[in-house]
């Protein structure tokens, strides 16, 4: 038993690097206790045998293996930093960390491809996900899921299935969640058909709501300026040296949502906060759903290149728009660079100026500080 996860949890407190917080320090606790247990148990050949296998071959059952945890609470009280503890110092070699929407994204591809090569009529009534979990527990028998959250019904459909077949082939899971399993897939279609996956979670996963009242994006965004006029390398430079501060210096990685089905990537990502351009965000077709997707998923967005659009850019402004709206409706952090003030954003014709002032008015509610607290 290393203690690694709470003593450096404490060291970066006793550093100033983290501020004092009863419900971090929980947290960080039963994450320590997991991986303890999992030090313990280094080795899993017996896990991913049945035990009336086990019985079979002379051998005792073994015991199965410990818990996983499910982490839940509001953005910004920092799950995705002690998730990011965890991982590092769990003493396990056959572990990853995949944000959940790209896990999700790899099951799909992965039955695509099963059913593809298995369309005689002999395997039509062969589930393949026992197989698929069989083949993810050979790789790695501790994942950790960032982002645990469900909107797409492919995904609901099949979760009870997977996540069963996983834990049966003794995979531990570790999740973290804006939302408590009860409120996973709220309103969804054929929501029935998801809740047995809802009622498994508390047996192999321990859950654990982080109480923190702080928001601490807001306090390391406090004093930002919202609005960055200078784009080039001045603004591209800030926007960086952003990212690094709100993500505690955490490597970029890709993150890959779902959108009705379809793929929506960011190259540049961390710990809930996304750096993108606005050449790929608004000049590629994009729709509603991919906006509200990147509202969702992100707590920060950092938008850098930011120009003014002209009367014959009626679809770049209204993706502009469109953006705006699902960022502030979700009270997602805007950061944002450009070589023009807000209100010279849209230089389109006058009498059509209308449509762009509530875009305007959002952006300057979305400037002062202390906003979406």
């Amino acid at each position: 038993m290393t203690n690694e996860i709470s003593k450096i949890y404490a060291a970066r407190v006793a550093e100033g690097l983290l501020r004092q917080d009863a419900g971090q320090a929980a947290v960080a606790g039963r994450l320590q206790a997991l991986a303890d247990d999992l030090a313990r148990s280094q080795k899993k050949p017996a896990w991913k045998q049945h035990a009336w296998v086990q019985n079979l071959l002379g051998r005792d059952a073994a015991s199965p293996p410990p818990k996983g945890l499910y982490i839940f609470g509001p953005v910004g009280r920092g799950k995705s930093m002690l998730m990011d503890l965890f991982f590092a110092h769990v003493p396990v070699v056959a572990k990853r960390r995949v944000h959940f929407h790209q896990f999700m994204q790899e099951v799909h591809a992965w039955l695509h491809d099963w059913r593809e090569h298995n369309r005689d009529q002999h395997h039509k009534s062969i589930d393949p996900l026992p197989k698929l979990a069989k083949a993810l527990a050979d790789k790695h028998w501790l994942l950790c899921f960032d982002e645990f959250q469900v909107y797409d019904i492919a995904d609901a459909m099949i979760l009870s299935r997977l996540f069963e077949a996983m834990w049966e082939a003794g995979i531990v899971v570790v999740a973290t969640s804006n939302v408590a399993p009860a409120d996973l897939y709220k309103g969804g279609l054929q929501r029935a058909r998801f809740e047995p996956f809802i009622g498994m979670i508390p047996r192999f996963m321990n859950v654990i709501e982080l109480t923190s009242p702080d928001d601490y994006r807001l306090g390391k965004a406090e004093g930002q300026e919202n609005f960055l006029i200078g784009q080039g390398e001045q603004g591209t430079e800030h926007l960086h040296r952003l990212f690094a501060e709100l993500t505690a210096n955490a490597p970029p990685a890709n993150t890959i949502l779902s959108v009705q089905g379809r793929p929506l990537v960011f190259g540049h990502t961390a710990q809930g906060v996304l750096l993108t351009n606005f050449a790929d965000v608004c000049e590629q077709p994009r729709g509603a759903g991919d906006y509200l997707a990147i509202a969702r998923h992100f707590h920060t967005v950092l938008l850098q290149g930011v120009r003014p659009m002209g009367a014959d850019e009626r679809n770049v402004a209204t993706r502009f728009m469109t953006l705006i709206d699902a960022l502030y409706d979700h009270k997602t952090h805007l950061i944002l660079s450009s070589t023009v003030p807000i209100h010279d954003l849209y230089q389109g014709d006058k009498k059509e100026g209308f449509i762009f002032e509530r875009t305007h008015s959002r952006l300057v509610e979305m400037n002062k500080s202390g906003w979406g607290k």
